[in-house]
């Protein structure tokens, strides 16, 4: 699949996101710290790459529209099955509240699935990268996120 293709889906999941890019920049243009921050990031997002069409082809046939990994609790790839049974180690499931990727109600599943004592979810006030970079919404570091992370790791 191209990555044109994937560029010209995505801004459909929220299509105010070009209005608030704008937003972004104007109430950011005088702290060059944000600003290289935010190019790095756009630039990032912007940068699609092709996909294999048969990898894709199963994910969406597999594992959007038979839900494989949820009905079944394993899916089979190539020679291996993932089995979620099989995970007995503590997990840390991190969900982002404002995740228009992976909504937070999917995400939050994972501790069902797993049927893992050991599994602890918790929710935090950020969109999608933001989960993944530690930053809130208006792209300032949350402590929280990491401090729960090093709090899970000690444990």
């Amino acid at each position: 699949i191209p990555g044109e293709f994937f560029a010209s889906s995505f801004p459909w999941l929220v299509p105010t996101a070009q209005l608030k890019k704008a937003e972004a920049i104007y109430n950011s243009c005088e702290n060059l710290e944000s600003m290289r921050s935010f190019f790095a990031i756009d630039i990032w997002l912007s940068e699609y790459i092709g996909f294999p069409g048969e990898v894709y082809r199963e994910v969406i046939t597999r594992g959007y529209q038979e839900n494989t990994l949820v009905k079944n609790r394993a899916w089979k790839l190539s020679e291996k099955t993932a089995d979620l049974r099989d995970i007995r180690v503590p997990v840390l499931n991190l969900c982002a509240q404002y995740d228009n990727v992976s909504p937070v109600e999917s995400c939050a599943m994972l501790e069902k699935l797993l049927e893992n004592p050991s599994c602890k979810t918790l929710v935090y006030p950020v969109g999608h990268l933001g989960i993944a970079m530690g930053k809130g919404k208006k792209g300032e570091t949350n402590p929280q996120i990491w401090n729960d992370i090093a709090s899970f790791i000690k444990e």
